[in-house]
């Protein structure tokens, strides 16, 4: 029998929420806005070449390189070796910061760490905590790239430690994680952990836009569960492929590796695990993963994790006792990659999966990227406010730091009553998707959230306003800066004011207001 789950209208938006006590604001722009969705006909691919003995090859040329799409050569248009993605040095300094004050780490290869508590039990959970903190224990203690913790669990994804390369920074903040009961685990509600994990997923990488840095992320624990979508009935599948394409897109978009690290605890469940996606297994069974990639979209099939990690150029890992080691691996590969792009040929169909290959001219190197994507015919439709509103609800509720956007806050003032705060804050020009205007000139239609939480980081009141910013030349603003403001309201209870600012074509930038802006403002 077919069945739609009720979870299934969330994951078709793959955002659709409402905003807790949100005051809608939204100025007419000046003149019509034509809808412009700016998009990329440049495809990045970051590859790691390795020998017959797995070793990382260094030293090669752009013409030892051939792309093949579709199995149709094309052409490299920017060829750039791995010896020119810089490690951090050691001891670390700390990064660099932009004119908002961000940290800029460069080409600096990135590392994220996420703790799955959402879809492990908790025999798995504390093996994925052991694993990650023999690997840490066994690195110098300056790391050779930036590294952030992150956790997800049933109140959404968190940041336990921001990029740093401080070892013990990232062990101390393994040591306090919050514990958690995988309460949706235990029901079998299959649908809403893939449904959230999206979701997480969706945050990661929006979260990375801004960053132009190759990343790796290592995830530590089972993943979202498989579904078969022969289950569901046509409508439910369609939702499932296309949360998944459009997840798929936004993680190699902003150059983002899979590596799932999976501590099968138990036999049996190692014995029902699908080896054909995985890369590296134990008990002797060698590599069975092919680096070959399929020649049809292989997300049709049944919906699993670990063709996910696989599509993006990553690694599945379970049934080891040396999962450790199998980090620090695929860590130091995925820091030493060569960096091709090219102009892809128009799909003549929207969402058509096209498959990409590296072959080598030494064919006793293999090289692995991401395995494909999927073309889009014709510019998609600008996003609905609810659709946008969702993204921002999930940076709000947070603590991860959000850099698609550049944001500054310029002054925070309060209301005579004490009960209202107004934010002036400044955007960053070239961080926005700029649209011609009939009446002349160009407008960024933006999205702004300014939300009041608790100690739990739980919204107690927001400020959602849809803004259009025109000029006269987009290339022209003095300083490449934009004011404007928003207000919230705040109470005896507010701990956090936080700042979201999203633009037409999915970035987002947050920041966060500084207490002492705004502490003494609110009624006792």
């Amino acid at each position: 029998m077919k069945w739609t789950h009720p979870a299934l209208p969330t994951l078709a938006l793959l955002l659709p929420a409402c905003l807790p006590g949100a005051h809608a604001q939204q100025p007419e722009p000046s003149g019509a806005i034509q809808t412009l969705r700016v998009t990329s006909n440049i495809v990045v691919l970051d590859v790691v070449v390795t020998d017959a003995q797995g070793n990382v090859v260094p030293g090669l040329k752009k013409d030892d390189f051939t792309i093949l799409q579709d199995n149709k050569p094309q052409p490299i248009r920017s060829f750039d070796p791995w010896e020119e993605h810089p490690l951090a040095s050691a001891p670390a300094a700390a990064p660099k910061v932009d004119r908002f004050g961000q940290p800029d780490w460069g080409d600096t290869p990135l590392t994220i760490f996420v703790l799955d508590d959402l879809n492990t039990p908790f025999d798995e959970k504390s093996y994925s905590a052991f694993t990650l903190k023999k690997y840490l224990q066994a690195q110098p203690a300056q790391l050779k790239t930036p590294s952030m913790l992150l956790i997800v669990n049933e109140t959404g994804l968190h940041s336990l430690a921001a990029y740093t390369q401080d070892r013990d920074v990232l062990i101390r903040a393994l040591d306090k994680r919050p514990a958690s009961f995988p309460d949706q685990l235990a029901k079998g509600n299959d649908i809403d952990l893939l449904t959230e994990s999206f979701a997480v997923l969706r945050q990661i990488a929006l979260s990375s836009e801004g960053v132009r840095a190759h990343k790796n992320l290592v995830w530590m624990g089972r993943g979202f569960p498989t579904v078969d979508p022969s289950e569901l009935d046509a409508p439910g599948n369609i939702t499932l492929q296309n949360a998944l394409k459009d997840t798929v897109t936004l993680l190699t978009k902003v150059r983002i590796t899979l590596y799932k690290v999976d501590p099968i605890t138990s036999n049996a469940r190692a014995a029902a695990t699908d080896v054909a996606t995985s890369i590296d297994m134990g008990g002797g069974m060698g590599n069975r993963a092919s680096v070959e990639p399929p020649s049809e979209d292989p997300l049709k099939g049944d919906l699993s994790f670990n063709q996910f990690a696989v599509q993006t150029g990553g690694h599945y890992f379970y049934g080891r006792n040396d999962l450790d080691q199998q980090i620090a691996g695929s860590l130091e590969r995925g820091s030493e990659f060569y960096t091709l792009t090219y102009r892809p040929q128009q799909a003549p169909d929207a969402d058509a999966y096209r498959a990409i290959r590296i072959q080598m001219r030494d064919p006793s190197l293999k090289a692995v990227t991401r395995q494909g994507f999927y073309s889009e015919s014709a510019p998609k439709p600008e996003p609905t406010v609810k659709e946008m509103g969702f993204d921002l609800k999930a940076a709000a509720t947070g603590s991860m730091k959000y850099s698609g956007v550049g944001l500054q806050i310029v002054a925070v003032t309060s209301s005579r009553t004490a009960d209202r705060v107004t934010v002036n804050f400044a955007v960053e020009d070239k961080t926005l998707t700029w649209s011609p205007v009939e009446a002349g000139g160009e407008s960024a239609k933006i999205l702004t959230l300014l939300v009041a939480e608790d100690a739990e980081h739980r919204i107690q009141s927001s400020t959602a306003a849809t803004l259009a910013l025109a000029v006269k030349d987009a290339r022209g603003i003095a300083k490449g800066v934009l004011n404007t403001h928003a207000q919230v309201d705040i109470n005896a209870k507010t701990r956090f004011v936080r700042l979201l600012v999203r633009d037409s074509n999915g970035r987002i930038g947050s920041v966060d207001v500084d207490p002492a802006s705004w502490s003494g403002a609110a009624p006792k």
